[in-house]
């Protein structure tokens, strides 16, 4: 491998590619590639009462889908270390914008998952996403 020359690019997009795939491959991607309603990098904001004082959340999910019954969110992370309990407030509020932009309004579940994309590991923290006290 060169450094500075194009073998290093190619080797980081190979490697890229290959994370990408790995998705792509797993039981949540085949769900996401037949979705009609996928979206990538998806921005919200999300009000959120508290004290009777409103509170907007504003954030980017990775990537929403939904499928008949359920909308999805997946947060890729490329942690060396799975620590799903570190993300827990972050992904409360995706929960709660997904919930409330999508599923709610369609009659659906909403939920989200962590994926690891060092090991392909897929993380369902719904419930405690869910259960998690945004106040």
């Amino acid at each position: 491998m060169k450094f500075g020359g194009s073998s290093v690019a190619d080797a980081i997009l190979s490697a890229g590619k290959e994370l990408a795939q790995r998705f792509a491959r797993s039981p949540l991607g085949i769900v996401a590639r037949g979705s009609e309603n996928l979206k990538s990098e998806f921005q919200f904001r999300s009000l959120l009462l508290t004290d009777g004082k409103e509170l907007f959340i504003n954030g980017t999910i990775d990537l929403l889908f939904e499928d008949a019954e359920t909308v999805y969110v997946i947060d890729f992370k490329t942690d060396n270390q799975e620590t799903p309990r570190d993300h827990i407030p972050q992904m409360a509020c995706y929960y709660k914008a997904a919930s409330d932009l999508f599923a709610v309004p369609a009659n659906k579940k909403c939920g989200v998952w962590l994926y690891y994309l060092r090991t392909g590991h897929a993380v369902d923290v719904t419930m405690k996403a869910k259960e998690f006290d945004l106040r």
